[in-house]
């Protein structure tokens, strides 16, 4: 049963186009670096963007924020984290943020550096009530590089943090003065005091496609075993390919045999190569990584095991596409029915297949609709409050 589990995820299929390109003024030079929740129903992506503020010719880097009903098609609300300002640490720039979200809120750790664009060479901390507005911790940086001969003393860079019992687990890339890369671990209790490992790094390069770094790790724990997806390359910047590996504890790790597992396309948005994944489980295995070329951000799936019929009807969802005072949404036979916010946050649920709200209070925008069928099928509508 594991072997059919690990064989049915480590084929992917690529999505033929981008999911999020640049689009607006914020992340005009290029988007990547994704971190995804799946909550009630709706995909949720932060994302870094690089751009700058219409009338302003600063280039700035952001976390930004998108949400989807299917992965693909997405909806972006926009920067909801900013690089500091004059003389913070993170002055030039925020990036490559991971997400977890507990009974206390949203959490976000990210890579900052400072004015002079150096390579990111700490990690902040930020929370948020609900994903889009975010207090950064005013002690940050809370991670910064090792001392001499530590394994991160040169370069660390994008973490990955999951929270277990009441731990969280990082994993991050590190390179010490010989600029080789590996994978990283430290754990802390209240994601502000962490620890490292004494026996970092816990995955370095071993092999010939990843023989001089690996990086961009994601590291999920779906099942029995730790299952992590990592970028690694021989040669910058060529052939940034991603791999797979697992873990019985999240610190001894064994890579897929059959490395790697996604590589570039030639001749496509994606030809110099794959990185920064992120990995979901839901009905399927999903991921998002960072095309290489222009920045734009690709989708590809495995199935996991479970086979979808492509030519079913998706079932009727009946409601004006515009509202006002109040909104009526019909779905013959649907279990529940739901209305999201521009941000993806969930205002109303009701478990029926006709429903009446009152809309009078909510500001103009666009509005997400989801009704789920008791055998799971879901069906989504965009609307706007005039």
């Amino acid at each position: 049963m594991l072997l059919t589990f690990l064989i049915t995820q480590t084929a992917w299929t690529k999505h033929p186009e981008p999911v999020i390109r640049p689009s607006e003024f914020w992340d005009a030079f290029g988007v990547g670096d994704n971190a995804l929740l799946y909550e009630d129903g709706i995909y949720k992506i932060w994302y870094t963007g690089g751009g700058f503020d219409l009338g302003d010719t600063v280039i700035r880097i952001r976390i930004g924020h998108a949400v989807s009903f299917d992965g693909i098609t997405w909806y972006k609300y926009g920067p909801v984290l900013q690089n500091g300002g004059p003389g913070e640490w993170d002055e030039g720039g925020v990036e490559t943020a991971t997400v977890v979200r507990d009974e206390n809120g949203y959490h976000m750790w990210f890579d900052g550096y400072d004015k002079n664009g150096f390579p990111p060479l700490a990690f902040g901390y930020a929370t948020s009530p609900d994903g889009i507005n975010w207090m950064k911790y005013p002690g940050n940086p809370v991670m910064t590089q090792g001392g001499p001969g530590e394994p991160d003393n040169f370069f660390m860079d994008s973490p990955t943090v999951l929270k277990e019992q009441d731990t969280f687990r990082m994993w991050y890339a590190g390179a010490d003065s010989s600029t080789k890369m590996g994978i990283c671990y430290a754990w802390s209790t209240d994601g502000i005091n962490w620890t490292k490992y004494q026996g970092n790094p816990v995955f370095s390069p071993s092999e010939p496609w990843c023989s001089w770094a690996v990086a961009t790790p994601s590291v999920r724990h779906f099942g029995p075993l730790y299952e992590m997806w990592y970028a690694g390359w021989s040669q910058w910047p060529d052939s940034i390919a991603i791999g797979y590996a697992t873990s019985p504890d999240g610190i001894n790790w064994t890579p897929w045999p059959g490395n790697p597992i996604l590589t570039l396309s030639p001749d496509s948005w994606d030809s110099i190569g794959v990185a920064a994944p992120d990995v979901l489980l839901t009905d399927k295995y999903e991921m998002w990584y960072t095309g290489s070329f222009v920045n734009w951000i690709g989708y590809a799936s495995s199935p996991a095991g479970v086979s979808e019929d492509s030519s079913s009807i998706p079932p009727e969802l009946s409601c004006p596409g515009f509202f006002g005072a109040s909104l009526s949404v019909s779905a013959p036979g649907a279990m529940e029915i739901s209305l999201f916010d521009p941000a993806g946050r969930l205002i109303f649920r009701e478990r029926t297949s006709l429903v009446s709200w009152d809309t009078d209070a909510l500001p103009r925008g666009t509005y997400f609709i989801l009704a789920r069928w008791h055998d799971g099928v879901k069906t989504t509508k965009t609307i706007r409050i005039r």
